[in-house]
């Protein structure tokens, strides 16, 4: 067994913190992602350095500013010599993979 943890990184566009029960909401019915939120680390506090979703994206798996990556609005693809979190991880044994967007 591995001393590694194993994680899961989602990152949902364009949902707001208030819509989820797990976040305070009495009318939201998301039992799934509340069971997955109380079990897990949430950000709730966090904030973006680019209004657009690409941009945003591109920060959180860099941890770069957009004006260091290069990808300052959609549709803009990050440059491939970026270094990324996902590229990092598989290199140290761990299996990515990314769905959506």
């Amino acid at each position: 067994m591995s001393d590694r943890p194993n994680f899961v990184f989602f990152c949902c566009d364009q949902l707001r913190v208030d819509c989820l029960g797990c976040e305070g909401n009495e009318l939201a019915v998301t039992p799934n992602i509340d069971s997955i939120g109380e079990g897990g680390v949430r950000f709730s506090r966090a904030y973006v350095q680019n209004p657009l979703c690409s941009p945003s994206r591109a920060t959180m798996i860099t941890g770069r500013y957009p004006r260091s990556h290069g990808c300052l609005c959609n549709g803009t693809p990050l440059p491939e010599d970026e270094i990324t979190l996902p590229a990092v991880l598989a290199e140290n044994g761990y299996a990515t993979c990314a769905s959506g967007k």
